[in-house]
């Protein structure tokens, strides 16, 4: 999801490789990093609207219910953010098993953790939920980002091998062509043709890779990329997807057909969406932040992002804590609704934050981190002398 624990795509300094390519210097951007943070907690708002039992609670057609849908559009590009970000860091680093392995752990460890808690203190929560889960979070596809992420690290050599042979002009039309083929068309058919799942997904993580790493390769300003203008990009496009939103449930309403509520062209597949993500991304890629504490503050949140989605997205912490843990926001006053979303959002972003740097700590303690790295040389050995 660079060099934080987060993605665990740090770039190497500069070294031959295997294969003969080089690893291009690391050079942190703080505003991506930033972003990184944002998308987190733009995800975690989501989930409070969400699984948390707002959309479900709110009255369709009040004005909570136009708030609550007005937030999940203007953070429905989040985990776009967050997979085209690991485009941008990781196009010049080089696969390493211990990427995989040192995700695996920070699942697992976080698993069998809350687990054993709630077998002591709830045994009920665990009924349903085997120990032997805990350890396959990826084959088990308990979190469908994960999954899907471990699949775009393992195609990371040929992935990068391709951006990196092809031209500017090349890469652009085969992005271009792509999403054209992969998003706008199935959304004109309202059909899922390439079974993108919409956006749930290998393919759809591995295409908003390429396009992260299109724009570490071959991004320039421009006067109509400027900062402001990326802003108004974002914010319109997500308007305009809220504006498509409310205009078909009124038509539904008024001819009497049921009202699901999530439409189907509110996904991460959406044109709308791909506009606001690539518009945040580009608004943030811009902007310098040169102070040493801003940066330090930065790292720390930005390193245990990914422990934030494991920990509030686990099975007992998804069914039993968060599912519909927020539905009674609705009896707040209008003026405080958005802002108790907000807060209970930061609340576990901060929380989970803390729970990772704790795991963190334990973890260099206990040399894991090491260990994973001590593989590597060995693996990268065994691939000097064998291959």
């Amino acid at each position: 999801m660079n060099d934080t624990k987060a993605e665990m795509l740090t770039d190497l300094p500069e070294k031959q490789l295997p294969g003969g390519e080089k690893a291009e210097k690391k050079q942190k951007n703080y505003g991506i990093e930033l972003l990184r943070i944002l998308s987190m907690y733009m995800i975690v708002i989501l989930h409070v609207i969400g699984q948390g039992g707002i959309s479900s609670a709110v009255p369709v057609g009040s004005h909570k219910y136009i708030v609550s849908w007005l937030m999940l559009v203007l953070s429905y590009c989040a985990v776009n953010c967050y997979a085209i970000i690991s485009g941008y860091v990781s196009c010049r680093s080089r696969f390493r098993f211990s990427k995989i392995l040192s995700l695996w752990l920070l699942a697992v460890f976080f698993n069998t953790a809350i687990w054993c808690a709630a077998r002591v203190f709830f045994p009920y929560m665990t009924e349903n939920i085997s120990f032997v889960s805990n350890f396959m979070p990826i084959s088990g596809n308990q979190y469908w980002y994960f999954t899907a992420y471990v699949g775009v690290l393992v195609f990371l050599p040929g992935l990068n091998a391709l951006v990196n042979n092809l031209s500017k002009k090349q890469m652009r039309w085969m992005l271009l062509g792509a999403l054209a083929i992969i998003a706008l068309l199935p959304e004109i058919r309202e059909n899922d043709i390439f079974y993108t799942h919409q956006g749930y997904s290998f393919l759809w993580l591995a295409m908003m890779y390429l396009v992260g790493a299109y724009f570490r390769l071959h991004f320039t300003k421009k006067k109509w990329l400027s900062k402001p203008l990326c802003l108004l990009y974002y914010f319109a496009s997500a308007l305009l997807l809220a504006a498509l939103k409310f205009t078909k449930e009124y038509g539904m309403a008024k001819n009497g057909v049921e009202n699901p509520v999530y439409m189907n062209h509110v996904s991460y597949t959406s044109i709308f969406v791909i506009i606001c993500a690539v518009s945040l991304f580009l608004f943030f890629v811009q902007i310098d932040i040169n102070r040493t504490a801003a940066q330090k503050i930065i790292s720390f949140f930005s390193k245990s992002t990914f422990g934030v989605y494991i920990i509030h997205t686990n099975l007992i912490i998804w069914l039993f804590v968060l599912q519909n843990r927020f539905a009674n926001f609705i009896g707040v006053p209008l003026p405080l609704f958005p802002l108790c979303i907000l807060a209970a959002a930061a609340v576990i972003f901060l929380s989970c934050t803390l729970l990772e740097k704790i795991r963190e700590l334990l973890f260099k303690y206990l040399f894991v981190d090491k260990l994973c790295s001590m593989l590597d040389a060995a693996l990268d050995k065994l691939y000097n002398r064998f291959l």
